[in-house]
């Protein structure tokens, strides 16, 4: 959608003469692919709690590590969880957000752990022993992008 430069801005930060473009499903793999780290939405006891996490985007599914007893690794397993990440980039010309939500659980499927536990991995964050990996398996992936 075009923003007229006649009508006021519905969305802040859209300025005259910039377009609101919704991904295909392949553009936004590919940018969940292009980063590391993004922001898990969840619920726990009827509130909504954020954490950034290190995560892995490999063919349709995402895998996250958590700290072992941590609140990620206690709280998200069969729950909905939604992990969302972008690029905004200081002069708007390529600002995007993608958002995956789905199911999260344990991996403990032997096969898929020994290939996340790669030389080539997202490094643990936080405090404590880094050690479990959680996988999110979407059921919807979509994205925005802003451009002039």
């Amino acid at each position: 959608m075009t923003i007229p430069r006649s009508s006021p801005c519905p969305w802040r930060g859209l300025s005259d003469g910039q377009t609101l473009d919704h991904l295909g499903v392949e553009e936004c793999w590919r940018l969940l692919g292009s980063q590391s780290f993004g922001r898990l939405s969840f619920s726990v006891d009827d509130r909504v709690q954020v954490a950034l996490t290190p995560y892995v985007a490999r063919t349709s599914r995402v895998f996250l590590r958590a700290a072992a007893f941590g609140s990620v690794a206690r709280r998200v397993v069969t729950r909905p969880v939604t992990l969302q990440i972008d690029d905004l980039s200081g002069d708007h010309h390529a600002t995007w957000s993608v958002t995956a939500t789905g199911t999260a659980h344990h991996v403990d499927d032997a096969a898929t752990l020994a290939a996340l536990w790669t030389p080539v991995r997202p490094a643990p964050w936080g405090v404590g022993q880094e050690s479990l990996w959680i996988e999110l398996l979407p059921d919807e992936v979509h994205g925005q992008r802003i451009r002039d």
